[in-house]
């Protein structure tokens, strides 16, 4: 279950990351009294760091001391040193000074551009925080072309806590790490409303952060970085207890893993409300975003589209040994991955949780478009929307739970998915004592094979309860156009199995010694309602249908291979309206207090079961409604 005190740890540290940004936004563009501990520099300048009489960015940076802020006036800095700024004190560097004489200063980043130029052969900027208690800032400079052999072209910070603030870090390299910023083994790190743009490392293009013990990001444009082999965007390495709130991370590429950030060996990550889109992952996982080898990995509410893995799995989201993961309220669409898991992919990844998160329109050319989850025991998802996607080969074109035991998945939404092979809507595989509870599974479709809507192979001590089975399709000459039972044990109970089509005609199948107990069941308008092949199935308190609800056939199996038990009814289960999926009974319904009494206590929707109940996943409750005369008076 999600940890609701993790929820206002995230939130109360978001707060204060918005407030330290609002309060850095004042400097971005302000007049500001002049302090006796500020210089002032200018490209050309060669006085004594006056505001009257400018110096040189070198010179100022000798002369400053701990807490003093250096203005630089617009024009581009240049240097013949290792870096265009070497900082080794707590200073603060302000960009887009107006370059006026008389107090008090003023910026404007925008118009007054000050630029710090490595011209292609140094770094930019250098901190050496070895000395330092408290990490240095830069506020509204443009930093460019940093090359190195080595890390950090643009930035590099070791061994403080920099503040880096409303800066534009663009087309820096450098052969190894960050070609952007590099920080290692940083304290804190604090990025805010940077653009970090066009730069090019082996791993970390834009961002790598190496061992923070914290790291805020917020607001940042991350995008046309590329990385020659993981994190085209941002690279986080030992980043323990990072947070990435409201950044857009778009249009990176990593030539291995994560075209937008790579998670490497770091543990409470969160990101929040962030947009990660157009990314590539040219060999490897993840498109949009790549976690490997770190627990509690929290996504809240973020947008994630368009991202690909061109040869691997994951197009939108990858996490491989990453126990406890949280995926909550995200929306995750249009992103593909050449092998599994279009939208998600959670690989070797224990006791993860999916919740509220709406994933559409992602493509796979093998399993599980939506979401894969593999070696995931104790996985759950619950309350998701997994619709219209696509497994171009194999199966689980919304869901596929694999290796994945003791997984729960509730009040799901899926639908209009497709898979090639088997599972158009949801295939388990070899995950026992896995509970489906309210889901709805409409409208899937099977291209080649069998289970139309679920496909639950080599899975033993499988519950389902309360779940809607309906509509789904066979477009080949498979089996079980809503459900297939493969060598597997399932006990279900309240189903309702309807209207599903196509291939040898089964509502539900069950085959290859597997074995299905149902309770309180509809089962209605099939070609076949229920069918076995060497495998065995008992149905207790059964609605089949009449008129235009019968199913043609009732049952097709071997001989006692199928036991219908003494509670079957033949009659109109009276819908709501089908037509446009709603499957909830009204009253009246044949399968009204037909049911006989089991462990199950409440419905589809949650509502109490009373009496005797009725037949499928609803049961009906009578709805009070005060008079308008009196609603009108609440």
């Amino acid at each position: 279950m999600f940890n609701h005190v993790r929820i206002v740890r995230i939130l109360g540290t978001f707060i204060l990351a918005v407030a330290g940004a609002a309060l850095l936004a004042r400097f971005l563009s302000s007049p500001v009294q002049a302090s006796p501990g500020d210089l002032f520099a200018s490209p050309l300048a060669s006085g004594d760091c006056s505001q009257a009489n400018p110096c040189t960015l070198q010179t100022a940076l000798v002369q400053a001391q701990h807490g003093d802020a250096i203005y630089l006036s617009q024009g581009t800095y240049t240097s013949t040193a290792a870096a265009v700024a070497t900082i080794t004190r707590s200073v603060t560097l302000y960009g887009g000074w107006d370059g006026t004489m008389t107090s008090p200063p003023v910026r404007d980043p925008q118009t007054n551009i000050t630029t710090l130029d490595g011209e292609g052969q140094r770094r930019v900027v250098y901190i050496d925080g070895q000395y330092i208690s408290v990490g240095p800032t830069l506020v509204g400079l443009r930093l460019i072309n940093g090359a190195i052999t080595g890390s950090g072209g643009g930035i590099y910070s070791r061994w403080t806590s920099p503040i880096i603030s409303g800066c534009h870090i663009l087309t820096n390299t450098a052969s190894v790490w960050g070609g952007g910023i590099y920080s290692d083994f940083d304290s804190d790190v604090t990025l805010i409303d940077n653009v970090v743009r066009f730069n090019s490392a082996d791993s970390g293009g834009g961002i790598y952060l190496r061992y923070p013990t914290a790291s805020t990001l917020i607001g940042n444009h991350v995008f046309s970085n590329s990385a020659g082999s993981n994190g085209g965007g941002i690279h986080l390495d030992h980043a323990h207890n990072a947070m990435l709130t409201d950044n857009d991370i778009y249009s990176n590429t990593a030539a291995s893993s994560s075209g937008g950030i790579y998670i490497y060996t770091s543990n409470s990550i969160t990101l929040t409300n962030n947009r990660i889109y157009n990314n590539t992952a040219q060999t490897w996982e993840g498109g949009g975003l790549y976690s490997f080898d770190g627990d509690n990995t929290t996504l809240i509410g973020n947008h994630i589209h368009h991202n690909t893995a061109s040869a691997h799995s994951g197009g939108g989201v990858a996490l491989s040994n990453s126990n406890g993961a949280t995926l909550m309220s995200n929306t995750i669409y249009s992103n593909t991955a050449d092998l599994n898991g279009g939208g998600v992919y959670l690989s070797n990844s224990l006791d993860s949780t999916m919740s509220g998160n709406h994933i559409y329109w992602n493509m796979t050319g093998s399993d599980g478009a939506g979401v894969l989850v593999i070696y995931g025991d104790r996985s759950t998802l619950t309350s998701n929307q997994i619709y219209m996607h696509t497994a171009s080969s194999n199966g689980g074109g919304g869901l596929v739970l694999r290796s994945s035991p003791t997984s729960t998945l509730t009040s799901n939404a899926i639908y209009s998915n497709t898979a090639g092979g088997y599972g158009g809507g949801i295939y388990i595989f070899d995950s026992d004592s896995t509970d489906l509870m309210g889901n709805w599974v409409y409208r899937n479709t099977v291209g080649t094979w069998h289970g139309g809507g679920i496909n639950l192979t080599v899975s033993d001590n499988i519950m389902l309860t309360n779940n809607m089975v309906l509509e789904n399709r066979l477009n080949g000459t498979g089996n079980g156009a809503g459900m297939v039972i493969n060598n597997s044990t399932v006990q279900a109970v309240h189903t309702t199995v309807a209207r599903n089509s196509g291939g040898n005609g089964q509502g539900v199948y069950v085959w290859n010694v597997g074995s299905l107990t149902m309770t309180n069941t509809i089962l209605v308008s099939h070609t076949i309602g229920i069918g076995t092949l060497g495998s065995s199935a008992v149905l207790t308190a059964t609605l089949w249908g009449e008129g235009p609800w019968a199913n043609i056939t009732p049952t097709v199996g071997g001989y006692m291979s199928i036991y219908t038990g003494t509670i079957n009814v033949e009659g109109d289960p009276s819908f709501v309206d089908p037509d446009s999926g709603d499957y909830h009974i009204l009253p009246g319904s044949a399968a009204s207090n037909q049911g006989v009494g089991t462990h199950v206590t409440r419905d589809f929707d949650g509502e109490t079961r009373v009496g005797p109940p009725d037949l499928g996943a609803d049961e009906y409750v009578l709805q009070a409604y005060l008079p308008l005369a009196l609603r009108n008076f609440q």
